[in-house]
């Protein structure tokens, strides 16, 4: 009833779904290194800020792994094909993280490597760990803008708002992401 795949899932769909290849985000292709591309969904596999119930670490490949068995071509709900709208939208796998045991490093990696993306100017969609790499994306994105504009913007739907004290004696942790962020002057609060 939808008419012919578009040409972007035409090839992910042509065999099963557990020969589709490396697990991507909706099955798109890798992002390959100097790329021009519109979006990169990158995955943070981080949890080191947690402080209860670990695993947030394998969010970004249950993202995939879910992902890539449901996509579909058109949006049931609004009738939209977006890989049809001339985005050009890739997987760019997961930022590094070489000292998970260590959260303030941890964050710096994340940072950093949020910070390659941001830099360019494409359009990074996070895929995370734990609450408390949002803070490290915060920071990324306000060296990227260099000071220029008004400070971001957020938009956060969640059971509860993060913005939480020291834990424990850490001021980092999933429950204050938000709260250091307004206390860094990353975001404004309205």
């Amino acid at each position: 009833p939808y008419g012919p795949q578009p040409e972007a899932l035409a090839a992910v769909n042509a065999g099963p779904r557990y020969q589709s290849g490396p697990a991507t985000f909706f099955r798109l292709p890798p992002l390959k290194q100097g790329e021009d591309v519109d979006v990169a969904l990158v995955g943070i596999p981080y949890d080191g800020g947690a402080t209860n119930r670990a695993g947030a670490r394998h969010g970004p490949r249950g993202v995939r792994d879910a992902s890539a068995d449901h996509v579909r071509a058109v949006n049931q709900s609004t009738g939209v094909s977006p890989f049809t709208l001339g985005v050009k939208v890739r997987d760019a796998g997961d930022i590094p993280i070489a000292a998970p045991w260590s959260l303030t490093s941890s964050h710096n990696e994340i940072e950093k490597g949020y910070l390659a993306f941001a830099s360019t100017g494409v359009r990074v969609c996070a895929v995370g760990g734990d609450h408390s790499v949002t803070l490290p994306v915060l920071r990324a994105l306000a060296k990227a803008r260099d000071g220029k504009g008004p400070p971001l913007g957020l938009i956060h739907i969640d059971a509860h708002a993060d913005t939480g004290d020291n834990y424990l004696g850490s001021r980092f942790h999933h429950g204050a992401p938000f709260r250091v962020a307004v206390e860094e002057g990353l975001e404004k609060p309205p």
